[in-house]
C-alpha cells in the first residue's frame, strides 16, 4: 500500500471513530431518558428496544440521523480495513440453551447500527475494535512513509516504470501485452533493459550492495 492510500485510510478511520463515539453517546442519553420515564420499556424485545432508543435520540438530537448516516456509510470500509490489517471484528452469538434460537454471525461494526446478537455487543468491545483498527492504520501509514522516503524504494519504482513503459506503449496500440511479455523476446527485452539500468546506476555511483537490494526488491515486485 502506498503512503497516500495509507494516509487516506487513517484519516477515514479516525473520522469513523469520532462518528461512532458521537452516535453511541446520543443513543446512551436517549436510553437513559427512556428508562428514567418508562422503566417498563426496558423489557421489550431487543429490536423494539433499539427502535425506541433511535426514535428518542432523533427527538432529542437534530443531528442524530446525520451522524447515523455517516456511520452507516462508513461501516463497510471500516470492516474492510479491519480485514486488511488482520483485526478480528467478526462475532458468533449463540442462543441460551434453555431458550434456543439461531446462531448469529455478526460484525462488531455492523452491531453499532443494528445489534442482532443474543446477548448484545458491549460498547467496550466496539471501542476496542475501533482503536485496534486505528492503531493498525497508523502503523501502516508510518511504514508507507518510511518506504516513500527510502531511496531504494524510489529507485525500484523508477526501474519498474521504465521497464513497463514500452509495454504500456505497445498495449496502447491494441496488442495483447501479456502474451508479448510472456514470450521469449519480451523476457529478453526486460533483461536487456534491466542490465542497462544496472550499468547506469553503477555509473551514477551506486555500490554493488545497493544494487543487490534494489534488484531483490524489483524481483519481489515482479513476482506479484
Amino acid at each position: 500500500m502506498n503512503y497516500f492510500q495509507a494516509k487516506s485510510d487513517l484519516d477515514f478511520i479516525k473520522r469513523f471513530h469520532n462518528d461512532v463515539l458521537a452516535l453511541l453517546e446520543k443513543e446512551g442519553a436517549a436510553s437513559n431518558a427512556i428508562v428514567s420515564r418508562h422503566s417498563w420499556m426496558a423489557g421489550n424485545t431487543p429490536g423494539e428496544w433499539q427502535a425506541n432508543i433511535q426514535k428518542k435520540a432523533t427527538e432529542q438530537s437534530p443531528d442524530y440521523q446525520a451522524i447515523r448516516k455517516s456511520v452507516a456509510q462508513g461501516v463497510c470500509r471500516a470492516q474492510g480495513l479491519s480485514s486488511l490489517h488482520g483485526v478480528p471484528t467478526q462475532l458468533v452469538s449463540y442462543p441460551a440453551p434453555a431458550l434456543g434460537g439461531p446462531i448469529v454471525h455478526l460484525g462488531i461494526f455492523e452491531a453499532i447500527l443494528t445489534d442482532t446478537s443474543h446477548d448484545g455487543v458491549g460498547q467496550q468491545m466496539i471501542y476496542d475494535a475501533l482503536n485496534k483498527v486505528v492503531g493498525a492504520c497508523e502503523d501502516e501509514k508510518e511504514r508507507a512513509l518510511r518506504e516513500l522516503v527510502n531511496p531504494f524504494h524510489l529507485v525500484k519504482n523508477i526501474v519498474l516504470m521504465i521497464l513497463r513503459l514500452p509495454f504500456m506503449l505497445i498495449e496502447a496500440t491494441g496488442f495483447n501485452v501479456s502474451k508479448f511479455e510472456d514470450h521469449f523476446f519480451g523476457k529478453s527485452f526486460k533483461l536487456a533493459m534491466l542490465l542497462g539500468l544496472v550499468w547506469g546506476l553503477l555509473a551514477l555511483g551506486f555500490e554493488k550492495a545497493d544494487l543487490v537490494e534494489i534488484i531483490k526488491s524489483f524481483g519481489s515486485s515482479s513476482g506479484n
